[in-house]
């Protein structure tokens, strides 16, 4: 019986697509690789139109303040569920856009403080 998404991940075929298109920490993406079914793709720096065409080809898009979620790039979002800012806001993402195409938009504001500064804060 499938109750969850790992029981429908151990259960299936099918491979979890997950685009990161910001610099993530390599915890971040050995979590999502380490996740049975899950598959973390890593191209950071591409334009909008690039991230428009392939886009489609994965079920769930990390980003985080310079990568900008467009209507041009939600207009045919293929596989896409979800959005994920890692990060506080959701600035940098077209929220109605998403919406009208049933694609999930969070943010994960916790994130920020959970990070260890390099030097101590004043």
């Amino acid at each position: 019986m499938v109750r969850t998404l790992q029981d429908l991940l151990e259960w299936s075929s099918f491979m979890f697509k997950v685009l990161i298109t910001d610099k993530l920490a390599k915890e971040g993406i050995d979590l999502i690789n380490a996740t049975e079914g899950a598959e973390a793709v890593v191209k950071v720096g591409i334009n909008e139109d690039e991230l428009a065409t392939i886009i489609r080809d994965y079920d769930g898009l990390i980003v985080r303040s310079d990568t900008k979620v467009t209507a041009k790039v939600l207009a045919n979002p293929g596989r896409l569920k979800g959005v994920a800012r890692a990060g506080v806001g959701v600035d940098n993402i077209d929220v109605p856009a998403a919406t009208r195409k049933g694609i999930l938009v969070m943010n994960t504001p916790a994130a920020i403080r959970s990070v260890r500064p390099s030097t101590p804060w004043p």
